[in-house]
């Protein structure tokens, strides 16, 4: 198997669960150090399940999925339209439901069938609804 962010080889078991070699995942997780404190106050609550997005009182995006994987955005989650922020957080709701491999090869379509039309005041996307599509889209690789 290889990593599913550079396309090397990968040889450990621990990163072959994950779908991610270990330079991956350090330089993932150093860019995730490095802005966990803008984060931060975008968090809006323990993750149940299902998704909450929602608008703070200042207008900036707050989600119950933190952002724990840092690929394409910068500056954090965001909803409404075809990006940056709306592709990471597609990325970190599928790694509530499913391994790095799957989220990564998936995010950009889950990206496009549920993030880029929602309604940038917020939804609520139920997680029986997620594990649905991804249950789908797993049937299309075998």
């Amino acid at each position: 198997m290889n990593c599913v962010v550079c396309n090397k080889p990968i040889t450990d078991a621990v990163s072959l669960e994950r779908g991610v070699g270990p330079d991956c995942r350090q330089m993932l997780q150093g860019a995730m150090e490095k802005h966990s404190r803008h984060f931060a106050d975008r968090y809006c609550g323990k993750f149940d399940g299902n998704v909450v997005l929602m608008r703070g009182a200042d207008g900036a995006p707050t989600t119950n999925i933190p952002h724990k994987v840092l690929m394409h955005s910068p500056t954090g989650h965001e909803w409404g339209f075809n990006g940056k922020g709306p592709a990471d957080l597609a990325l970190n709701i599928l790694l509530q439901f499913t391994r790095a491999d799957i989220a990564i090869i998936w995010h950009q379509q889950f990206k496009k069938d549920f993030l880029e039309k929602a309604p940038k005041e917020g939804i609520k996307i139920e997680g029986k609804r997620i594990k649905q599509w991804i249950a789908g889209k797993i049937q299309t690789l075998f």
